[in-house]
C-alpha cells in the first residue's frame, strides 16, 4: 500500500529456453564460395543434400533440440479507488524475448529459421518476432447510481498502447539460401552500398547508381532504426513497428427484477473510439519495405552488388497505414441475463 490509498504492484519474471526444437536442412550447404559487401563476408549457399547429386532433394529436415531463447519482463501497476465511484488502474511492462528465429507451425520446415546473418542451420540469438518491448493498459472507472437508486451505472475508459511488434531489414535476392533470408549491412556512403545502375531491356539507364543512393541515404536517415545502424549489420527482429494507441469506452446500466434476484445488464462499446474523433488516431502501421536493398550477384573481383527497391524513393518513408476494417471505430449493443 502507497501514500494517499494506492496499491502498488511489482512484478519481475526471468524464463530459460531449453531444448526448443529446431529444424535443420541437411541440404542447406556452402559452396564455399562467398561474396564481399563494405568488408564482410557473405558465404553463399547451395540446397543439395551431399551425395545425391542428381537428385531434388533439396528439403532433408532433421529435428533436433537448441538451448537457445530467453524472456525478462517487469509489470509496474498502480490502482485506486475513490469513495465517490471512481477508479483508476495504471500497468507498465516492460520486456525482451530472444530466440534463435522461431517461425512456427505445422510442418517442420516452419522450425527453420528464415533470418540470419550467415547460416540458417546454425542462427544467432535475436530478438523473438513475438517480442513487445513496451506495453501500457490502464483504465478509469466511475460508478453511479445518478439514475436510479437500486440500479448501478458505470462509465469506463480503457486505453491500450504499445510497440506493435517487430521485424527485421533483409536483403531481398538470393544468396543460395532463400530471398528475404540475409540480414542488411546498412551503408554509410555510396561506395559501402555498392550499387550499379538499373537499366531497361535495351540498356538504358533508368535509374542510375547515384540516384539510388540519394534515395536510400535518405530513406536510412529517416528510419528510427537503420539511422542508428550504419555501419553494422541490422539484428534479427531489430526494428520495432511505431507504438498503436487504442481507447475503448464502455457504459454498462443494471436493470435488477424480481426483488434483485434476477438482473439484466445492458451494455453500449464504442471500441477504438479515438478513431471516432479523428481518422488518423488508433491506426496501425505497417513498413512500406523491409527489403530496401536487391542482390544482384556478385562483380568479377566477388564483390556483391545490389539496387534499391522499387519502393525506396524520393520522400519514402518506413511506414505506411493499414487501411482495413480492424483500423476503424466499432460500436456495438450487448444484452446479460443474471440470477442467482
Amino acid at each position: 500500500m502507497l501514500p494517499y490509498g494506492i496499491i502498488g504492484t511489482a512484478e519481475f519474471i526471468v524464463s530459460k529456453d531449453f531444448n526448443s526444437p529446431l529444424a535443420v536442412n541437411l541440404a542447406h550447404q556452402r559452396t564455399g564460395q562467398s561474396v564481399n559487401v563494405a568488408g564482410n563476408s557473405y558465404n553463399l549457399y547451395q540446397q543439395q543434400l551431399p551425395g545425391a547429386a542428381g537428385t531434388n532433394l533439396r528439403e532433408v529436415y532433421y529435428l533436433t533440440n537448441i538451448n537457445s531463447g530467453s524472456y525478462v519482463s517487469m509489470n509496474f501497476g498502480l490502482e485506486k479507488t475513490w469513495d465517490f465511484g471512481l477508479y483508476a488502474n495504471f500497468n507498465y511492462t516492460r520486456s525482451q524475448a530472444r530466440d534463435y528465429g522461431l517461425i512456427g507451425g505445422s510442418q517442420a520446415q516452419s522450425l527453420w529459421p528464415d533470418t540470419a546473418i550467415d547460416d540458417r542451420n546454425n542462427p544467432e540469438t535475436g530478438f523473438s518476432r513475438f517480442d513487445t518491448p513496451n506495453r501500457i493498459v490502464a483504465q478509469l472507472a466511475y460508478d453511479t447510481r445518478t439514475i436510479s437508486a437500486n440500479n448501478l451505472t458505470r462509465f469506463s475508459l480503457v486505453y491500450v498502447g504499445g510497440d506493435q511488434g517487430r521485424y527485421s531489414y533483409t536483403y531481398s535476392g538470393n544468396f543460395g539460401d532463400g530471398s528475404g533470408v540475409r540480414l542488411m549491412y546498412v551503408p554509410q556512403n555510396q561506395a559501402e552500398a555498392q550499387l550499379i545502375d538499373i537499366t531497361d531491356g535495351d540498356g538504358n539507364v533508368v535509374r542510375s547508381a547515384a540516384q539510388q543512393w540519394n534515395d536510400l541515404d535518405a530513406f536510412i536517415s529517416q528510419d528510427p532504426y537503420l539511422s542508428g545502424k550504419r555501419g553494422e549489420i541490422t539484428e534479427r527482429n531489430g526494428a520495432t513497428l511505431p507504438w498503436l494507441h487504442r481507447f475503448d469506452f464502455r457504459v454498462s446500466q443494471d436493470v435488477n427484477l424480481f426483488r434483485n434476484q434476477h438482473k439484466l445488464q445492458l451494455t453500449f462499446d464504442v471500441l477504438n473510439v479515438g478513431n471516432l474523433l479523428n481518422n488518423e488516431w488508433g491506426v496501425s502501421k505497417s513498413p512500406v519495405q523491409t527489403n530496401p536493398m536487391v542482390y544482384q550477384g556478385a562483380d568479377g573481383a566477388g564483390n556483391a552488388q545490389f539496387t534499391v527497391a522499387n519502393q525506396i524513393t524520393s520522400g519514402a518513408e518506413s511506414f505506411r497505414q493499414n487501411v482495413n476494417i480492424n483500423n476503424t471505430w466499432s460500436a456495438q449493443f450487448g444484452v446479460r441475463y443474471m440470477f442467482n
